[in-house]
Order: structure tokens, then C-alpha cells, then sequence
């Protein structure tokens, strides 16, 4: 793990797509977040599992059989793609601008439990610009953030400071902040002073989308895994005020 603080202080993005990035920022509220994981059948520090009995059924089942590795990793990979669709439609559909970037981070970070070891995990996640400027938009993406069981979100407060919210009992702790400092920038890229010592890069990979530029028939799409994924959200609401 010395190799990784060592080397993976900074946040890094391609400067083809930094100074839209750094305005960004600067215009409006934006975050960044990703529905992937690790190992996606493990909800032990999730802050709400979704009744889903697929789901239940699924780990169930991988939990009673040694599949081989090759099989795990690639259910996993299968599943991630899926919530990580239905992630953007949702944001898509509330009017956001989405821009995939790839992602890599260290999951289960200063874990000394053999069960979860820590490791470096890439991913597609999504840089999320509040366009409409809508109030709730930071409470939106911390329910997404719980609703995928991720370790945490990345706020960035329009022209201030990022900070890093907790969306499950792992680092830096539920509904737990840590302040992440202003964008930097430069050719390089650092992005935030640190991020708990916790190693965080990305790469931008293109353009920013909207529900506009997306066909009739995408849209329709859209509204319909948008829908199913608000009754999720409004569900895990629900049982958590309880």
C-alpha cells in the first residue's frame, strides 16, 4: 500500500478535457460518482440493500457455489455495467450533464480485515454537472451513492472546496466529510490535495452528454429505468427515516 500513497496523491485528468472540467466547477455545483464495486455480492457495509429477490437469489447462490475466479469476475463486471446504466439514466433523466470518465481508486482503503483486502479498482464513473441548478442535487447523488453501496461520493461545491461524503460504513465513514481542497489543475492534473490518502485518479474520456442529445426511443428508455430507480431511491428513503 506505501507505493500507492507514494505514488497516487493526485488526481489526475488529460488536459484535453481539464479546462472544461475547471469550468465546470467554477459555474456549477458538480460531483463525481460511479455504481461499480469490487465485489458487488458483498453488502455487508451497505447503508440500504434493495429488496430485489434476484439479487438476494444471486448472491445466495454465489455464496453456496466455489465458482472459479474468472466466472466471479466476470458476473461482476456484468452487473457493475448494468448499475452503472441504469445510474446514468437516472442522472440523465434529472437533467444533469454526464461526462464518463475512467476511474481508479483503492477499495476496502486501510481495511485490516483478510476478508477485505484491500485493492486497486478501475472504473467508469461519472463526472455529474447540476446544470438546472438544482437545490437537492447533492442530496441526490448521496442517495445514489448509498443506493450502489459505494465507499463514498465526491461533492464539489460551485467555486469552493470538494469534500468527500461517506455513503457506506467503510472510509471515510457514513454520511461522514472530509474536505478535499479547491481544483487545482495544471499538466499534470492534481486535482485535490489528498483525498485522505486515500489513491484516486481519473481520465477524462469525452464529451459531456444531456437528455437532448439522446433519440425518442433512448429517451423513452431512459424515463422507464429512471422510473425504477426513483421507486428504489424513495424505498431506501423510506426504510432508512425509520
Amino acid at each position: 500500500m506505501n507505493d500507492y500513497h507514494e505514488k497516487w496523491k493526485e488526481f489526475l485528468i488529460n488536459e484535453a478535457g481539464l479546462s472544461k472540467i475547471r469550468q465546470d466547477i467554477l459555474d456549477y455545483d458538480t460531483a463525481f460518482i460511479t455504481a461499480f464495486r469490487s465485489n458487488i455480492s458483498d453488502k455487508s457495509m451497505c447503508a440500504y440493500v434493495p429488496p430485489s429477490e434476484q439479487e438476494l437469489a444471486e448472491a445466495k447462490r454465489e455464496s453456496e457455489v466455489d465458482y472459479p475466479l474468472p466466472y466471479r469476475y466476470r458476473e461482476n463486471h456484468k452487473k457493475n455495467l448494468r448499475n452503472n446504466k441504469d445510474l446514468s439514466a437516472y442522472l440523465i433523466s434529472r437533467g444533469y450533464g454526464l461526462k464518463n470518465v475512467q476511474g481508479s481508486y483503492i477499495e476496502n482503503f486501510g481495511s485490516i480485515d483478510p476478508k477485505k483486502i484491500p485493492e486497486e479498482v478501475k472504473e467508469n464513473s461519472f463526472f455529474i454537472t447540476n446544470l438546472k441548478n438544482d437545490p437537492q442535487f447533492f442530496d441526490e447523488i448521496v442517495d445514489l451513492g448509498k443506493r450502489y453501496c459505494q465507499d463514498s461520493v465526491i461533492l464539489v461545491p460551485k467555486g469552493g472546496e470538494a469534500f468527500l461524503y461517506g455513503t457506506n460504513s467503510t472510509y471515510p465513514g457514513l454520511d461522514q466529510k472530509e474536505t478535499l481542497g479547491k481544483f487545482m489543475g495544471g499538466e499534470t492534473g492534481e486535482f485535490m490535495s489528498r483525498v485522505g490518502g486515500r489513491p484516486f485518479v481519473m481520465k477524462e474520456d469525452e464529451k459531456t452528454k444531456i437528455y437532448n442529445d439522446y433519440s425518442g426511443k433512448q429517451r423513452q428508455a431512459i424515463k422507464l429505468i429512471s422510473k425504477r430507480v426513483l421507486s428504489e431511491i424513495e424505498h431506501m428513503r423510506s426504510a432508512t427515516e425509520k
